[in-house]
């Protein structure tokens, strides 16, 4: 009987050029999917401009550059898809390279290193006083006011009273601020735009190296690309914040603890700095701490001088961290245990836990819904459809514990009500994007050859309906909404002369950051006192508040309450005259001079200046 006919392979410019056409096919045809999953997208660089808003062009381009693929080399549709899977697995941890670019692309076209709202004003403003050499900020009107509170009304977002009176001293932990003082001492404000993408870019890389030892490569960058498209995460990869560094930090030190070589006790040494290191961003995580440890100690074998060596090493890397956050607690807040945000029992209460429940299931559930059930479905073909390797065997207990231990961490935390609290759990995200990823490695080892492309386009649908949940959000224009503090901020350093008083809420942690004036808090000052002594003292505080040398800086919505807090007090409190100056709306920034009020009464015009304009 002969043989039955083959088609021989083409020669090889036509196999080279068959395989480029495939190449290019599927990434047309994963553009086509990314539209369709976020309704159309468009890319703005310097000299250059990409938009999507059908997907039909790039799923025709697929077909077309699919077709010439198979003229080009007709062996059959199987030999192709089989190349191109592999082509994928080869090519994965290039493909997880890219994710982790286009996240320090976003971070950074996206990104703000704007003194805005509490956490960013608190960080950005104490990196300063790093720089500076001296933690705490002096102020000598807390010193002259006579009323009850009185360093709490001068101390801005992201301060608190300190030890000594007329101190106040940093709310926040000293990691970040770190960060960006050493990124602005080397670079100023083109560095420290940098810190939180970059670190957000190594978090990611870190994960497609957990999943690819743990699993296999596909589920690495699977992991990646669904972190990286999280809501939350991009959300405050765009913002000077601690979440994603501290997320990024843990993620370094797992990944290290998995690593393979023979100098295990200078690994051991990594492994706790970059614990320390997470800590110290995020001290809250406390429990965490002994997690890469254990991990450490079940990769490196069952040797007892190996495991006091490990845990001799693993000590000498978190313990620059432990002391540095000791002596600057003793030296702020008067003890080690004792922090920024005062003492344990006055954040953590059982009592959080059943609002924490309800909040987080459901910022999970409207956020995160495919990724939940991926993971869900990522953990029964990891525990029960497929042998685990020896990697998984040995990281699985440990990060089951992460997820479990930063959620209970924040279930009994002081409750929010805003899903984008969802940052706090950045790093039990990432063990549930690892376990998609597990549920999206199977199929790309199936037999058939078209699995692993179909895994892929089915990570690009997840990933661009994770970017459009996103982008709806909001989480690109951050950086747009807060810049009004800066513009604000700018303006009344520019235009406010010396021993003018400030008067704001919102804007009080950006003004103290950027101009050299007084702050006082309005929102602080106590208007619910009845009795004669405390109403003479609420006559005092509002005295000094509403002095002749004083301008209230307030966000338009900012303005009702001011109102309603001071109306009863005094005219001024009715702020019935035009602004000296204000930011365009919507998210408008208003800038009153108490003085201008008389003024106008009287007749005389009182010009807005147009913030941003001048």
């Amino acid at each position: 009987m002969d043989a039955p006919e083959t088609t021989p392979p083409p020669a090889w410019p036509a196999s080279h050029l068959a395989r480029g056409a495939f190449v290019l096919a599927l990434a047309a045809a994963c553009t086509g999917v990314v539209v369709v999953a976020t309704g159309g997208f468009r890319l703005v660089l310097p000299g250059l401009r990409v938009s999507a808003r059908s997907p039909w062009p790039p799923l025709l381009a697929a077909l077309s550059a699919a077709g010439i693929g198979v003229l080009l080399d007709p062996r059959g549709g199987g030999v192709h898809l089989r190349w191109l899977g592999e082509w994928l697995r080869r090519r994965a941890a290039m493909l997880a390279l890219g994710v982790s670019l286009i996240t320090l692309v976003t971070g950074v076209i996206h990104g703000s290193v704007v003194p805005s709202g509490a956490d960013a004003s608190g960080y950005l403003s104490q990196a300063a006083r790093w720089r500076a050499g001296d933690l705490r900020l002096h102020e000598p009107a807390i010193l002259q006011a006579p009323w009850p509170d009185a360093a709490w009304t001068y101390a801005p977002l992201g301060y608190r009273p300190g030890r000594t009176p007329g101190d106040l001293v940093p709310t926040y932990p000293p990691g970040l601020p770190l960060h960006f003082a050493v990124a602005g001492a080397a670079a100023g404000e083109a560095g420290m735009r940098l810190v939180v993408p970059l670190l957000g870019a190594l978090g990611l890389w870190c994960v497609f190296v957990l999943g690819h030892r743990l699993v296999g490569p596909f589920c690495g960058l699977a992991a990646a690309a669904l972190l990286a498209s999280s809501p939350p995460w991009l959300q405050h990869l765009v913002q000077p914040m601690s979440d994603v560094p501290a997320a990024a930090w843990w993620l370094v030190s797992f990944a290290l603890a998995l690593a393979r070589t023979s100098r295990r006790a200078s690994l051991a040494l990594a492994v706790g700095l970059g614990a320390g290191i997470a800590w110290l961003v995020r001290p809250n995580l406390v429990l965490l701490l002994p997690l890469p440890l254990w991990l450490l100690l079940r990769a490196r074998g069952p040797w007892p001088s190996t495991r006091l060596r490990t845990l001799a090493m693993y000590a000498a890397g978190v313990f620059p961290a432990v002391a540095l956050m000791a002596c600057i607690n003793t030296r702020l807040y008067g003890a080690p245990w004792v922090s920024g945000y005062g003492g344990a029992a006055e954040l953590f209460a059982l009592a959080h836990v059943a609002p924490n429940l309800r909040l987080y299931a459901g910022w999970l559930l409207a956020v995160h819904a495919p990724l939940l059930v991926l993971g869900s479905m990522g953990l029964v073909v990891l525990l029960l459809l497929r042998e685990p390797t020896a990697d998984l065997r040995t990281a699985a207990p440990v990060l089951a514990a992460m997820l479990v231990l930063v959620v209970a961490s924040y279930l009994v935390y002081a409750p929010f009500e805003s899903w984008t609290y969802l940052r706090f759990l950045l790093p039990a995200i990432a063990v549930i994007a690892l376990a998609a990823g597990g549920a999206l490695e199977a199929p790309s080892q199936a037999a058939w050859p078209g699995a692993p492309v179909a895994a892929l386009l089915v990570l690009v649908a997840l990933a661009g309906t994770s970017w459009r949940e996103a982008r709806d959000l909001g989480v690109f224009t951050t950086a747009s909404r807060e810049r009004r503090y800066g513009l604000a901020a700018t303006w009344v350093a520019r235009h406010a002369p010396p021993g003018v008083q400030l008067l704001a809420a919102q804007h009080s942690g950006s003004l103290r950051a950027s101009t050299p004036h007084t702050v006082l808090r309005w929102d602080l000052i106590d208007t619910g006192r009845r009795s004669s002594d405390d109403r003479a003292w609420l006559d005092l505080a509002w005295t000094a508040a509403a002095g002749q040398s004083s301008w209230l800086v307030v966000d338009a919505e900012e303005e009702p309450v001011f109102r309603r807090r001071f109306a009863s007090v005094s005219e001024l409190g009715r702020l019935d005259w035009p602004p000296s100056a204000s930011t365009d709306p919507p998210a408008a920034v208003r800038v009153y001079r108490l003085d201008d009020r008389a003024r106008y009464l009287a007749g005389q015009a009182v010009e807005t200046a147009r913030i941003g304009r001048d």
